[in-house]
């Protein structure tokens, strides 16, 4: 414990130390933060693990909470707590029915659910106090893309075999010398990268909308498509591949509407995957799932165990449609709308309410001009609502980021009219 606490005043030093050399400190802290997005939380030892970006977001938020918690910020968000308020409220009243946990227990776990929720308003609020200007914007992307190159290519370094990513598929593995066993039975896949999610792959995918808007040059945006492809496809998360499908569709659509070509070299980029033999491995991946949803087949264990999950979702909310079981009764459902209906019930939609409200208020050019609200979207129909990102701080990171440059994008759009 000693240890611990003078490595903390040594680090929080050196950072005073930083933070006083720059001129503006706050807007450092905040750019910090935004580049360190995809990092994994640091080991140390003696101290445990340290989340860069949250502590860097924490700290400006106390040094510029006058700011950041306006009036305008907490009528915005003021539902959206009141929720949170009510789920904690209500575990709090259910703490005494649980005879297998303690009532502190009980109020950790609840506490620890709705912070990943917060962590949605501290990176939308930071974001739309800090970037407010066409440069501002444009460098916000560059932090998001850079971010998700290096997570990219860390995943593919990682299945060459030079990073501390493993590849796994069956009883085979790359580390082992076998790339692929070739019975096709088991399929398992881990490629980590710099992230310790692997749904930041979905991440990563969704990356690509910005594209066709980001000022880079023609070689450099293909080389970016190319290695996110990549990644993405080497990872087989179904909802990754979604989200890949779905981003692409976006971007084909936007540079042929302005008149560029390029995209035509996606087509012989999906002829020669297909022609391998991840192929036929996303083809399973798909197909176990459908076989578990229908009991039919050849089943997947990973989807069996999260239709197992949904059930007893919608069990607790059939009990307590309403106000659910309270926030933090339950996580990991790997469903986040069912996830919600549980834990808060019906009440419980009112958290999606800011996102939807940003996305279909505007006019729908915004919209369609609006590359944050497309990645905005795309996450909220394939890794919140269907997966489980409102379980992992690092995921709920991007929900935030996306709704702030979001909001930031559709003011400017008004403005230059």
């Amino acid at each position: 414990m000693g240890m611990k606490i003078y490595f903390t005043l040594f680090l929080a030093v050196a950072g005073l130390l930083v933070l006083l050399t720059r001129k503006r400190p706050k807007e450092f802290l905040f750019w910090s933060a935004m580049y360190l997005l995809f990092v994994r939380s640091i080991g140390l030892p003696g101290v445990g693990t340290i989340n860069t970006s949250y502590i860097l977001l924490t700290i400006l938020f106390f040094i510029d909470f006058t700011n950041l918690l306006n009036r305008k910020n907490v009528k915005q968000w003021s539902l959206y707590l009141l929720v949170l308020v009510i789920g904690f409220i209500t575990m709090l009243l259910n703490s005494e029915s649980n005879s297998l946990l303690t009532a502190n227990d009980l109020l950790l776990d609840s506490w620890l659910w709705i912070k990943k929720f917060l962590v949605v308003i501290l990176l939308s609020i930071t974001i739309t106090q800090y970037v407010k200007t066409e440069r501002d914007i444009e460098k916000l992307k560059n932090a998001f893309l850079w971010c998700s190159f290096v997570f990219s290519f860390t995943a593919t370094i990682a299945y060459f075999g030079f990073y501390d990513g493993i590849v796994i598929y069956g009883a085979g593995s790359l580390t082992d010398g076998v790339i692929q066993d070739q019975s096709l039975e088991t399929i398992y896949s881990e490629v980590y990268g710099i992230s310790y999610s692997n749904l930041v792959f979905g991440i990563t995918a969704i990356s690509i909308v910005f594209l066709p808007s980001i000022n880079w040059g023609k070689w450099k945006k293909m080389f970016f498509l190319l290695i996110t492809v990549f990644a993405v496809v080497i990872s087989l998360k179904r909802l990754a591949i979604v989200a890949l499908a779905l981003s692409l569709i976006y971007y084909l659509i936007v540079e042929k509407k302005n008149g560029s070509n390029k995209w035509v070299l996606l087509i012989p980029i999906l002829l020669i995957i297909s022609t391998t033999i991840y192929y036929q491995l996303i083809l399973n991946r798909f197909s176990g799932a459908l076989n578990s949803i229908n009991n039919s087949g050849v089943t997947d264990t990973s989807s069996n165990i999260r239709l197992n999950r949904v059930d007893y979702a919608l069990k607790a909310f059939s009990e307590s449609p309403i106000v659910g079981k309270g926030a933090g009764f339950m996580s990991y459902i790997h469903n986040g709308f069912f996830e919600v209906l549980g834990n808060l019930g019906i009440i419980g939609l009112f958290l999606f309410r800011p996102f939807y409200k940003v996305i279909f208020k505007s006019r729908l050019n915004y919209f369609y001009k609006n590359p944050w609200s497309i990645a905005l979207i795309i996450m909220l129909v394939t890794l919140v609502l269907l997966e489980a990102a409102i379980n992992r701080v690092e995921m709920m990171y991007f929900l935030g980021l996306f709704f702030g440059g979001s909001i930031v994008t559709n003011k400017l759009i008004q403005k230059n009219k």
